[in-house]
């Protein structure tokens, strides 16, 4: 075995089969365009922080915002239409069908999972620690998987 081993649901997923069921399932519009954001299963402060101050901006262009705040961060939704705030999912495989665009942290697992279904994504590297998740996303956003913000540029100029 080489590399990161895969859940059943996320090897096996083809988002295009899925992506309308998977929308209906989340309470989802079929047909807008879907911007997935998620910090990891504790959530992520400072993304979560960013993406609240910019959700009407994001929803004005008619997109819809599927937002995993993280099951330890305490969270007061905006209450922006189409913006749709959970605080854990168990259900990534559905989360990452519905997707159409990802925003998440390069921790080794995500960026497996997102790089085999082909999710593009918006990488923000975690900024405490060994630097690891900066070496992580370096070959994805090399082979055009996905973009890398430093943490402290995702602000809601970005």
């Amino acid at each position: 075995v080489v590399g990161m081993p895969l859940r059943r649901e996320i090897a096996t997923l083809d988002r295009d089969a899925v992506r309308d069921a998977a929308r209906a399932e989340l309470g989802l519009d079929a047909d807008r365009p879907t911007l997935l954001v998620t910090g990891g299963s504790t959530g992520a402060r400072s993304l979560n922080r960013t993406v609240v101050q910019v959700a009407e901006r994001i929803t004005a262009t008619g997109a819809q915002i599927l937002h995993i705040v993280g099951g330890a961060q305490e969270f007061t939704d905006p209450g922006v239409d189409r913006y749709h705030v959970v605080g854990y999912s168990d259900r990534m495989e559905l989360a990452i069908a519905a997707a159409d665009l990802v925003v998440s942290r390069a921790g080794a697992g995500a960026l497996s999972e997102l790089t085999a279904v082909g999710l593009p994504a918006v990488y923000v590297p975690y900024p405490v620690g060994n630097g690891d998740q900066a070496v992580n996303v370096r070959g994805v956003v090399a082979a055009g998987g996905g973009i890398v913000v430093a943490d402290a540029e995702f602000t809601p100029d970005w």
